[in-house]
């Protein structure tokens, strides 16, 4: 029907979304090629289309040899700008090569990129885009504007000498990482920062905004480089610690970890995304999870179902167990099976020589069955040869070129007793590597918050998290958000500084805590929950709707990276406190558990998670997995350097 006369006509508020990705450039300038750029454009769309429910039409994709300058400038202009009108939001998102040219700052390397950078996508021309009012236009850039020697990333050198970065103009909001990476998931690439970044937006609960502490925190035990996000919006847009989601991003339903992305009935088999699950477990072969839909549509009671060979970012159900689920239904993990076998994979430095090379796999295979092997430059962390004078030093890095200083050994070393010394640190850093894939503080079903308050030279609240799932609300005094700190510079302590936790427990039931730290100085440690009486206690009873602070730690030496768990419980851990009964309870804590005993403790931990919910009829009828249930367990990891 025509509109009458006099009556106005509303618009609803428009959304698209450019996502650009280019792993391989033209016959222009010669570029080394990239992995997970591709990856990156579809966790975005996935975000989008099933987190955000935009539609398909919304998003456009170019990728490749579509992404060339010109094209790039098109898409923009006319998919994303063109028409733009008040309310609308605009998202751009950006995966490849960055770098500096001079006369025209930092810019972005197209498809058809060229020596001279005369191609490249200037962010001061896109800074200068006119807008019209009420127009959010977000802007996602993973790539890097400068070069930082030794590692792998996304940046290409400088040309020339640039001017400084220009400020976005404004209802423009710029976020970004300090260093672009990339990082290996199971059988595939993807750029650190987008997959971390989507990650917290399908796991967060309803909110109008999004503390970037996870992803930060996410980087940097990825990375072991101190990445943290960067973002630039108008004056008075910024909340230090927070990112203002509103205009179209705000997350309107419980968080998610997965959706349904096909379900065709003539298969036997669905496809899952796995977009809001941990990163551990993405770069992690053999675990497994179970699901249930997301609430109020479905019923707390409606089965759960496991997924199954799960590979990067995708994995499988069985057709039969998703009766009345369709295709975009948003799940929740509702078990993890890890498996009892897992790996430590070393990888080697492309800069090793071929006699160093075969001697190093050789030593490496030799060592024993949890350790494997591969001549790639992925894995766990990579054998690397640091030049020092006339000699090099043998020692580990993570994948993408950060060494870890302690692990370096002396001049005049052979390979193949370097592989012996180091092999000495496995235990614990698979240890450390078990530990990282019981990580769900965002996604746990238990009811407690944490508060991370640095003490010493002054008192300063670092960081306030809570489950997101647990039933009921936590206490208005247990809720917040955290120091800018965390969010732009990474937490960053100085020797003999202090800091603590304060716990408090909202569920119905008692909470069970234990307090552990990988420390890449020293190794696996235990530390005191209590120490009020003269011995000190290691597992803390924490009773319902209580709150109680940790013991003090106090830091001592310098280290490039800690890795402190929280780990809470239902019930108690009491194949751990077997272990830990053998440790000295007198003298200043922590403890360093032995090397060798590191798998032991990690394993006794895991066991307990296992059986601290043995009456919940999802149980899996299985003996080769450890089958832990989220609403029974909940561990955090607060990551940190001491200089």
């Amino acid at each position: 029907m025509a509109n009458s006369p006099g009556l106005a006509t509303t618009t609803p508020p428009r959304r698209r979304a450019l996502l650009i990705g280019i792993n391989h450039h033209g016959p222009g300038e010669v570029l080394p090629p990239l992995q997970g750029c591709l990856t990156d454009v579809e966790l975005q769309k996935q975000l989008l289309r099933y987190r955000l429910a935009w539609g398909a039409g919304d998003i456009q994709v170019l990728t490749n040899q579509e992404a060339t300058g010109a094209a790039i400038e098109t898409g923009i202009q006319d998919f994303l700008l063109s028409g733009a009108s008040t309310g609308d939001l605009l998202f751009l998102h950006f995966s490849g090569y960055g770098r500096q040219v001079s006369d025209r700052g930092a810019t972005l390397i197209p498809y058809d990129a060229q020596a001279d950078g005369s191609s490249d996508i200037s962010l001061r021309w896109l800074s200068q885009l006119p807008l019209p009012p009420g127009v959010t236009f977000w802007c996602c850039f993973d790539a890097g504007f400068q070069t930082h020697p030794g590692l792998v990333e996304r940046s290409r050198p400088s040309i020339g000498t640039a001017p400084p970065p220009p400020a976005p103009s404004p209802s423009m909001i710029w976020l970004q990482p300090t260093i672009a990476r990339e990082i290996q998931l199971q059988g595939t690439q993807a750029g650190a920062f987008t997959q971390s970044i989507t990650k917290q937006l399908w796991s967060h609960a309803s909110t109008s905004s999004l503390s970037g502490y996870w992803a930060a925190q996410d980087l940097e035990r990825q990375t072991g480089e101190l990445i943290h996000l960067h973002w630039q919006a108008e004056a008075g847009a910024r909340i230090p610690g927070t990112l203002n989601l509103t205009g179209g991003l705000t997350l309107s339903v419980p968080g998610a970890d997965a959706a349904i992305i096909t379900s065709a009935q003539d298969s036997q088999t669905a496809q899952i995304w796995l977009g809001g699950m941990a990163s551990p477990l993405l770069t992690q072969a053999g675990w497994q999870s179970y699901f249930q839909p997301v609430m109020p549509e479905f019923s707390p009671t409606t089965a759960a179902f496991w997924v199954q060979n799960p590979v990067g970012l995708t994995a499988t159900a069985p057709i039969a167990d998703l009766s009345g689920l369709r295709r975009g239904t948003l799940l929740q993990e509702r078990l993890r099976l890890l498996p009892h076998h897992l790996t430590l994979t070393i990888g080697l430095a492309e800069t090793l020589d071929k006699v160093t090379r075969i001697d190093a796999v050789s030593g490496l295979d030799g060592l024993t069955d949890w350790v494997s092997a591969t001549t790639e430059g992925t894995g766990d962390y990579r054998v690397i040869a640091q030049s020092e004078a006339e000699h090099c030093l043998y020692g580990l890095a993570w994948p993408g070129g950060t060494v870890l200083p302690q692990t370096l050994g002396n001049p005049g070393e052979a390979i193949k007793g370097a592989i012996r010394r180091l092999g000495t640190m496995f235990p614990v850093l698979l240890a450390n590597k078990w530990l990282g894939l019981t990580l769900n503080g965002e996604t746990s079903g238990l009811g407690v918050t944490v508060a991370w308050q640095k003490l010493l030279p002054q008192p300063e609240l670092l960081l306030r998290v809570q489950t997101e799932r647990a039933l009921g609300a936590a206490p208005e005094t247990a809720i917040g958000n955290f120091s800018a700190q965390a969010w732009e510079r990474g937490v960053t302590f100085q020797v003999g500084e202090q800091f603590c936790y304060r716990l408090t427990n909202y569920s119905p039931a008692p909470v069970y805590a234990l307090w552990l730290a990988w420390d890449s100085a020293a190794g696996l440690l235990v530390l005191p929950t209590l120490m009020d009486s003269p011995q000190l206690t290691w597992q803390l009873t924490l009773a319902p709707q209580l709150t109680t602070t940790l013991p003090v730690r106090e830091l001592h030496y310098t280290s490039p990276c800690v890795n402190s768990y929280l780990l809470l419980s239902r019930t108690p851990f009491t194949q751990a406190l077997d272990y830990l009964a053998h440790l000295p309870t007198s003298g200043d804590p922590p403890r360093l558990v032995p090397p060798k005993e590191a798998l032991v403790l990690v394993q006794a931990i895991l066991q307990d998670l296992h059986q601290n919910n043995p009456e919940s009829p999802l149980k899996p009828a299985t003996t080769s997995a450890y089958t832990l249930d989220l609403q029974a367990w909940a561990t955090f990891c607060f990551t940190f350097r001491v200089v």
